[in-house]
């Protein structure tokens, strides 16, 4: 019988047990859509059922009882505190193995065991497994009364307890069961003894004819992408869409896609609460620590957006500012150089304050309790996060969510502490009512039933639909079933999980009363970089339902990125839209004014390749860091170049800046003492891992600053030399510092359809006014100069570690650092030269590469005269085809682009074969 029929058969009040209320009542509304009223149906659940019975029956006897319901981490707590405590009564869970996970395996057998689905083989079992199970569930049982819990399988007893006492079964009142997971052995007993005479009702699954539609996504960014465009095009209204998810993964990706295009949506099983501004702050905060508390890590802590300065603290700037400026200071690596750096005088009392703070999270007695770690973070992060609505209400679920920590058991060290922190930040959920006007979102978890017209599933991949083989580490699946009767009860297996899952996947479609079903699959992760298969439920599905395999079209976008999230703005008459029927000349027209920064480096990947700055700057996408530690190598080329010019700085400061006449050999006290700065500097933020590859790197790098100041030494003291030292670590656009800016405008005339041929000698109509403001900021190593009849001549230097004739092969073509370092310094004087110097090359001469011409990055027009050669160049075009049409394409010349460390999640590769990219 079905819940419509047994509604239609049933008079009067009526009662409705299940394990889920709110499909049940989404059932209950599905018939009133139908035409059908109904009412008088009260529902419940088995768990509610067994707590209500249960208070019931101690207050008639005039008994006061709390009732405090353990959460499932609470339990797992606890069984890991009894199993750390007393290790030696419970071997076979060896010491090194025992984490929360494999607590909540534990959990899952005590759980069984309670609810008397045993076998006699697990009864007159000798195993010394077995036997310590036993014990295990009674000192479970016992943690649970001394702390005045009651579980699941210990409410379930209580009620069942309560409703044999009372008798009360016979009510007379209809009662039938909707049930859409089997009950457990403890379920189906308290189910009999509530309601002898209930009727098991079968799930309803609709018959209504609906549309099926598939689709691939490359990227778990792009599947969004296809729901939103297939809604927004097609004008859907957002409260009929529901989206069904497979993964959390998909979460973040939801609610970026849907946020930036200003679209609702709601979470209807919760969302996670780790993008929360205090969440996100202590989650920072734990990074760095688990970092070794690196100063690079400290960075996103106070440049956080959550991070603000708590009201009364008296600070030298912004949280960014304060920590830039104390960090030239040098703090380090390490919590000593904390410490010392807190020693000394200096930085704001706001920072100081900060870094005790900071500090003092982690300034634990071992063992480390977890609930006390987290009640310091918890702190810490009332008092930095910013204040906001969403500050306070995430503060309650924090504030609970430590004191279930209260049963986690003690850490022998403090890193294990840190790791439990950040998986119960990341697995916290803030629960959302659904929205009638908005796009319902949820996991695919239980059976549901889903009850909008358009339903959108994503994420059914082979890693996201759970297709992988578990075994319990406590009791395998054989032992399993020789000690669980599977017909007393539901008795989880490992191998059977998959299929199961599966099983549910299909029941919920089959419920769905959607008139139209979209099914797509991810082919390819983009976040972990790693190829994915398709599920064998998108599989069945598309067989079933599809045309073939060979219908399922990929994805595509206006743009060709697969991460692209990008809203696409509307071309604007200045700062709004034209008036219907209104014609304005290009004077009329205001400039649309863009203000872009870039410095060189980002520059050049920009002209390199528009897809990778998308990548790399716009999106923030950080390339994936494979390295080994090689006990070979200490520095990379990055770090060896910052160890050189260290040297190189704090010597040319001392001993060539405001000086009239230089020496012919250099000092090598100066030498000495520069050195040993650079290499304290440098091992504070490379710890040495390997201490004679450290030696052999660090005397290569003195060797070469030495003959780098010799030749240095043997220049600027020849009589003949013009050039004085006068400045190192020159910045513009940084610290406060103004940037070398350009301004670019040009009118842009409209794109014809192609719907009929054009005029001839016709002039394209101006479509808006555009103006680049374009700011650039930069960092030169070195500047000589001397002054002339009143004119200062400059000579700009920068050092260089890898090989010359690598970089005048392959780099200098592409690198716009000259022309912007030229433009910079032009402001003031004249640039005779820019030279790129190679101190690690052998030959000084050839260690050299001088350039006197320098143009504009952007227009081409000479930097000291002005003069261009063209009115608009495609660099100039360039700028408005990203910025204001943001179509970042990929540079495909190169033959897909196969070098760039963003290949993998660049729509290049899908546009060219693997045969045909060309090879780095």
């Amino acid at each position: 019988m079905t819940l419509r029929e047994w509604i239609a058969g049933t008079d009067g009040e009526k009662l409705l047990i299940t394990d889920s209320a709110s499909n049940a009542a989404r059932l209950i509304r599905r018939i009133n859509r139908a035409g059908e009223t109904v009412s008088l149906v009260n529902v419940t659940t088995l768990m509610h059922l067994a707590k209500e019975r249960f208070l019931r029956q101690n207050a008639e006897k005039g008994r006061e009882v709390r009732l405090r319901t353990a959460d499932r981490e609470a339990c797992i707590g606890l069984v890991e505190r009894i199993l750390r405590a007393s290790p030696e009564q419970y071997p076979f869970v060896p010491v090194e193995s025992l984490c929360r996970k494999t607590a909540d395996e534990i959990l899952t057998n005590l759980d069984l065991i309670r609810q008397n689905v045993t076998t006699e083989a697990f009864s007159a079992s000798g195993d010394p497994k077995t036997e310590q199970l036993k014990r295990l569930v009674r000192a479970y049982e016992a943690e649970l009364e001394t702390n005045g819990l009651y579980d699941g399988p210990a409410l379930l007893a209580a009620g069942l307890r309560a409703v044999r006492e009372e008798n009360s079964g016979k009510n007379g009142i209809p009662t039938a069961a909707l049930l859409w997971e089997e009950p457990s052995a403890l379920e189906r007993e308290l189910l009999q003894a509530a309601a002898p005479g209930c009727l098991l009702l079968e799930s309803e699954e609709t018959e209504a004819e609906r549309i099926w539609r598939f689709f691939r996504g490359y990227g778990i960014w792009n599947e969004p992408e296809y729901v939103l465009e297939d809604v927004c095009s097609r004008g859907i209204a957002f409260g009929d869409v529901r989206i069904v998810y497979a993964s959390p993964e998909y979460e973040a990706p939801l609610a970026a896609a849907f946020g930036a295009r200003g679209v609702p949506i709601r979470f209807t099983d919760g969302r996670s609460a780790a993008g929360a501004d205090p969440v996100h702050l202590m989650l920072s905060v734990l990074d760095w620590a688990e970092n070794g508390y690196r100063y690079e890590h400290l960075k996103p802590v106070m440049m956080d957006p959550a991070f603000a300065w708590p009201e009364g603290q008296e600070s030298y700037g912004t949280p960014a500012e304060e920590f830039l400026r104390n960090i030239g200071g040098g703090i380090g690596w390490g919590r000593d150089r904390y410490d010392a750096f807190l020693q000394r005088q200096g930085g704001s009392p706001a920072f100081r304050t900060f870094l005790r703070d900071v500090t003092g999270v982690f300034r634990l007695p071992a063992p480390v309790r977890p609930a006390e770690l987290f009640s310091r973070l918890l702190r810490f992060a009332e008092t930095y996060a910013a204040k906001s609505e969403q500050t306070a209400g995430i503060l309650p679920l924090l504030r609970r969510t430590g004191n279930d920590l209260e049963y986690a058991a003690p850490s022998a060290e403090l890193t294990e502490a840190i790791r439990l922190a950040r998986d119960v930040l990341k697995q916290l959920r803030i629960e959302e009512a659904e929205d009638e006007g908005s796009v319902a979102a949820g996991q695919l978890s239980g059976v549901e039933v889903l009850d909008r017209p358009y339903l959108y599933v994503v994420g059914l991949a082979d890693r996201h639909s759970a297709a992988s083989l578990t075994e319990s580490p406590v009791l395998n699946d054989g032992e399993r079933r020789r000690y669980f009767d599977r017909e007393a009860g539901r008795i989880p297996l490992a191998c059977e999980r998959p299929e199961e899952q599966m099983e549910t996947y299909l029941r919920s479609l089959s419920m769905a009363e959607a008139r139209e079903i979209h099914v797509g699959c991810c082919s390819f992760d983009t976040v972990r970089q790693e190829p994915l298969s398709p599920s064998s439920l998108y599989l069945d599905l598309r067989e079933k339902y599809g045309n073939g395999p060979e219908d399922s079209p990929a994805v595509t976008y206006p743009g060709i990125l697969t991460e692209d999230t990008i809203v696409r703005t509307e071309d604007l008459w200045g700062d709004g839209t034209a008036p219907e029927g209104e014609e304005r000349t290009p004077e009329e027209i205001p400039a649309v004014t863009r203000e872009l920064t870039f410095s060189p480096s980002a520059l050049d990947v920009l002209l390199s390749c528009p897809a990778e700055y998308h990548f790399k700057y716009v999106r923030g996408i950080h390339e994936e860091e494979y390295d080994v530690p090689d006990e070979n190598a200490w520095l990379n080329a990055k770090e060896k170049g910052t160890f050189f010019h260290g040297i190189v700085q704090k010597y040319v400061e001392k001993l060539f800046i405001v000086t009239d006449s230089v020496s012919s050999q250099p000092d090598g006290d100066a030498l000495e003492s520069a050195f040993r700065a650079a290499v304290e500097e440098t091992e504070r933020k490379v710890p040495v891992a390997y201490p004679a590859a450290a030696e052999r790197e660090r005397e290569e790098i003195r060797e070469a600053a030495e003959r780098f100041l010799t030749e240095l030494h043997r220049e600027f003291s020849d009589p003949a030399c013009p050039w004085r030292v006068l400045a190192c670590e020159t910045s513009f656009g940084m610290d406060g510092r103004e940037p070398f800016r350009t301004t670019y405008r040009f009118d842009v005339p409209d794109e014809p359809d192609g719907s009929e041929e054009p005029e001839e000698e016709q002039e394209p109509a101006v479509l808006r006014t555009d103006e680049f403001r374009v700011n650039y900021r930069g960092i030169i190593d070195r500047v000589d100069g001397y002054e002339d009849d009143g004119v200062m001549h400059y000579r700009l230097v920068d050092y260089k570690t890898g090989s010359c004739e690598t970089f005048r092969k392959y780099k200098l073509d592409r690198t716009t650092q000259h022309h912007i370092y030229a433009g910079a310094m032009s402001l003031s004087g004249t640039v005779d030269e820019f030279v790129y110097c190679f101190p690690f090359e052998t030959w000084q001469e050839q260690g050299k590469i001088r350039i006197t011409e320098f143009r504009d990055p952007i227009s081409g027009a000479d930097v000291r005269t002005g003069f261009r050669e063209k009115d608009r160049t495609p660099r100039e075009l360039m700028l408005d085809e990203l910025f204001v049409r943001n179509r970042f394409r990929a540079d495909t010349k190169n033959g897909g682009c196969a070098f760039c460390a963003y290949a993998d999640i660049c729509g290049a590769r899908l546009k060219n074969p693997e045969k045909e990219r060309g090879e780095a």
